[in-house]
């Protein structure tokens, strides 16, 4: 960068250390190749091992949160993440083992695990039969008690007490000599250890600080403290190793060089998302920002009535004094001494004489009440705070084979006979054998005794009764729907005051507080889960909830077969984009009605009428911003060429110049290549499948379209005599998929935004998972920049770049357009940190010379050297280069530069390899 653009270079940085390895990989993908073991530096031989291990057989713990735990049955945690990204570096796939950590070790001697994590390299006789890399995380090891016993702060204190260890810990060592192993009470897990401290049956455990700290916040053991820290311990190296089976050393050397290749950006980034420990709940609101009127209706009603189902656990049920206690009371307590009211418990708890209770006005509020428009003549509603994750619940020994809603076609399934998810499972699964049960409860009991293989709950009330009923062979298998039933506070009509009041004492909860009162009636995983579904956090103003109260129903395009993204099955909108959708409509609390049947061609022309309010999945083009409002994108992807199989394969936009390209009408690819191509003659068909036909007639040479999309179709309609040819490279033609708002509604447009940045990682990891599984489509987030950055870029919202005529496949120029490796890098950049790329094509020492005269912002690729520090500010570096000699082939004996003394050699002017030759030989 210039040297007066200091700004630009730190905003840089930080886009740079925001990209991923799926980015990457699409980038790699279409000018070198897969990035895989190449970049390490492997050996021959290593290679040569990883081609005949495939896949390496990995330790998984159950709590030994946060390194290595599962959420949902699926290992989790910062070192299990540290094994996947390793894992993808080096190519190869991993099974996950799941035991306890005694079990492990003892599987690892067999050669029946080939890698464990989260291990120390003691004691001494691991080593007998584990090879150990280098160390990859340093920890603190603490001592943990109650509170009463806060006076222990070394090891030598807990002579004579009862110390709870897991079984062949690694810190059970520090206590050699110290207490009597008769004082060791033996747990299979850290959580029975923590638990057994917190009852008393024990009187300390030894683990470390995250572990530690982890452990207390998630199962709220509020009399346990941490009273000693690592020099208690003895002084030993506490870093966690990876450690493989003893007689696979190239594993342990593979998986040194893969560690050594991470950035201190990949390692940041899990020490933020796993390592950081959680922050002390917000002070309670001593008053909420009501207005004088519902401060007036509160003082003249201090006693208001609620309504709560005794039969629904762990939200509300009655415990054995009859009280009433779960989520929904809490919830509601908290609520109302945040307001400064009372809520007094309306004494009827079944169902039917409760809602009766409320239609008569004799209860003013329904507890757990979802919004229904039959309803609304009746009662006024708060947003969602209970918003129910429909899981799959199998046998354990099957957590491995059903691992995605698809898996229970052809087997048999408990249903609750007029549970509107089992119509739902029915119509959206063939091949489901149905098992008709009357409640939860039996369902459950079923798939325990063997009778059916799997059934489907809301993860909160299974795990309950699960728990209650003694079935500790049943788990969860994997998340099936989010959002399907989702609980508000319903208020009498005529009372829209406590209403607004409920609302802002939920807004004003902090989500520790909500995760908090989750996680007093479920596992801690479990309110993870729901807590995060429960959380709508879209900040918006009074003028933005006002728009949205008078404009409660949005009409969203549904199209036909644009699977999977979006689609009709059986008259039911489905696909990534339609379940993306539903996500946002539930954080606002509004409804969405899709209108199917139009073309795509149809559909703008009715958002040009302001007859439709949104269209999904769609690209910001040029023209289309006459008419629609676009959001930030929320997924991206390349956009595949098509041909037959006996045809020559097609890589590029420029090799169909001349010839006939299929495409949708309408589709934005229509209006570029009318733009930027025009030797390219168009065959418009109305939809995908109609294009892939029009190849196989012959009507045209090749078909265009996003790969998930095309390849869903061939697989459907069994297309075999089309393959995928290649993807196209100019990034206009990138999938770069946003909300598109009708123009004459601004503030939807901003409404829909805020929930967008509200979506959480999982939400976004959930719908790739269940539509994209093979897909390398990543969604491309926006970094955060400071208010100074900020207003940088809004001052300079177009950067002057570089772009060499002839340096591929990194930075050269074809028929015009900048092109390559690096000139995709810096689109991604572009991307994140949102300003538009002006590019100044010349040769190399143009391009330089026009750069120290103020011409250009931005010049790329370049190699650092002290020389060129004194005019420009430099990024990190972003890619390396191995350089080599090219010699004719008569001279190919030439392995060193030393060879070449005496010798000619040719090199570009003013590059920094032909300056260091000229400088060191």
């Amino acid at each position: 960068m210039r040297k007066d653009l200091p700004l630009l270079a730190g905003i840089l940085n930080r886009a740079l250390a925001d990209i991923d390895r799926d980015e990457l990989r699409v980038i790699h993908k279409s000018w070198v190749g897969e990035l895989k073991e190449a970049e390490l530096g492997l050996t021959y031989a290593e290679r040569a091992w990883l081609d005949h291990h495939p896949v390496i057989r990995v330790s998984s713990e159950a709590d030994y949160a946060p390194f290595d735990y599962r959420i949902a049955g699926k290992p989790a945690g910062y070192s299990v993440e540290l094994v996947e990204i390793l894992a993808d570096r080096i190519g190869v796939e991993l099974e996950f083992v799941k035991d306890s950590w005694s079990n492990m070790l003892g599987m690892a001697k067999r050669g029946e695990i080939d890698l464990l994590h989260s291990v120390f390299d003691y004691p001494s006789e691991r080593k007998r039969y584990l090879k150990f890399t280098r160390p990859y995380k340093g920890v603190v090891n603490v001592i943990v008690t109650r509170s009463e016993l806060t006076h222990i702060d070394e090891l030598r204190e807990l002579k004579d007490l009862r110390v709870a260890v897991v079984k062949d810990d690694s810190l059970i060592v520090a206590l050699k000599g110290v207490v009597d192993d008769q004082q060791l009470v033996y747990f299979d897990s850290y959580s029975d250890a923590f638990n057994s401290v917190a009852a008393g049956k024990t009187d300390a455990t030894l683990t470390e600080l995250p572990t530690a700290t982890h452990l207390i916040n998630e199962l709220y053991l509020n009399n346990l403290v941490i009273t000693a820290k690592s020099d208690a311990l003895g002084g030993r190296d506490q870093r966690y190793r990876l450690a493989v089976r003893n007689d696979w050393p190239m594993l342990a050397s593979i998986l040194d060089k893969a560690l050594d290749s991470l950035s201190v950006a990949e390692l940041r980034r899990l020490d933020a998302k796993w390592l950081k420990l959680p922050e002390p709940p917000r002070q309670r609101a001593s008053q909420l920002a009501l207005s004088a009127r519902e401060k007036g209706w509160i003082d003249k009603h201090p006693v208001v009535s609620i309504a709560f189902d005794e039969n629904y656990p762990p939200y509300s049920f009655r415990n054995e004094k009859g009280e009433f206690v779960g989520i929904a009371v809490d919830f509601a307590r908290e609520l109302a001494q945040r307001a400064g009211f009372y809520f007094e418990p309306y004494e009827e708890g079944t169902w039917k004489k409760l809602y009766m209770a409320a239609e008569k006005r004799d209860v003013d509020v329904i507890a757990t009440l979802v919004k229904r428009k039959e309803r609304e003549e009746l009662f006024a509603f708060t947003r969602p705070y209970v918003s129910l994750a429909q899981y799959i619940v199998t046998r354990k020994e099957d957590l491995g084979v059903i691992t995605r809603p698809e898996d229970l076609s052809g087997r048999r399934m408990a249903l609750v006979k007029g549970y509107s998810m089992s119509d739902v499972l029915l119509e959206e699964i063939e091949g489901i054998e149905p098992l008709y049960v009357m409640n939860l409860n039996e369902g459950l009991e079923a798939v325990s005794a063997g009778k059916a293989d799997a059934t489907i709950g809301a993860i909160g009330m299974a795990h309950h009764l699960i728990t209650q009923a003694g079935l500790p062979n049943l788990g969860f298998a994997t998340l099936y729907s989010k959002g399907q039933s989702e609980q508000r506070f319903g208020v009498r009509k005529d009372w829209p005051e406590l209403a607004t009041i409920l609302g802002k004492a939920l807004d004003s909860l902090s989500d520790e507080e909500v995760l908090a009162i989750f996680g007093n009636w479920t596992r801690p995983e479990i309110a993870r889960t729901e807590a995060e579904l429960t959380e709508s956090r879209v900040a918006l103003t009074e003028e933005e909830r006002a728009w949205l109260e008078t404009h409660p129903v949005i009409r969203v395009h549904n199209e036909q077969n644009w699977a999977p993204f979006n689609f009709i099955e059986k008259g039911r909108p489905k696909g990534y984009s339609i379940d993306y959708m539903n996500l946002l409509a539930s954080k606002l609390g509004i409804e969405v009605e899709y209108l199917s049947g139009p073309s795509w061609d149809d559909f703008l022309s009715m958002m040009k009428r302001n007859e439709l309010d949104v269209m999904l999945n769609i690209v910001d083009t040029e023209d289309r911003r006459d008419y629609i409002n676009f959001t930030d994108s929320y997924l991206r992807s390349l956009t595949g060429i098509y041909v037959r199989q006996d045809e020559p394969l097609i890589t590029s936009l420029e090799a169909l110049e001349g010839n006939t390209v299929a495409l949708p009408s309408g589709f934005f690819e229509q209006e570029l290549i009318e733009r930027y191509y025009p030797n390219i003659k168009m065959h418009l068909v109305k939809d995908n499948l109609l294009a892939l036909q029009a190849v196989m007639l012959g009507e045209a040479d090749a078909a265009i379209g996003e790969p998930a999309v095309m390849n869903h179709l061939m697989l459907e309609q069994s297309i075999f005599n089309i393959r995928l040819s290649g993807s196209i490279s100019d990034p206009r033609f990138d999938n770069v998929l946003n909300l598109g708002v009708r123009k004459d509604w601004p503030t939807l447009r901003t409404i829909l935004q805020k929930a967008m940045d509200s979506v959480a990682y999982q939400e976004r990891q959930h719908l790739r998972e269940r539509w994209l599984p093979q897909a390398a489509a990543k969604l491309t987030q926006r970094i955060d920049l400071s208010a100074e950055e900020i207003a940088w870029l809004k001052a300079h919202p177009v950067i002057r770049v570089s772009n060499e005529l002839d340096w591929p496949p990194y930075d050269y120029n074809v028929a015009g357009r900048p092109t390559g490796f690096s000139i995709d890098y810096l689109h991604m950049l572009a991307d994140k940190v949102g300003v538009e790329l002006e590019f100044v094509t010349d040769s190399w020492a143009a391009l330089m010379e026009r750069f120290k005269r103020g011409e250009i912002d931005l010049i790329h690729p370049l190699h650092y050297s002290n020389e060129r520090a004194e005019i420009m500010h430099f990024t990190k570096p972003f890619f390396t280069l191995s350089c080599v000699a090219v010699v004719r082939k008569e001279d190919d004996e030439i392995t060193s530069l030393k060879q070449l003394y005496g010798k000619t050699l040719a090199g570009a002017d003013d590059w920094a390899l032909t300056n260091y030759i000229r400088e060191h030989h």
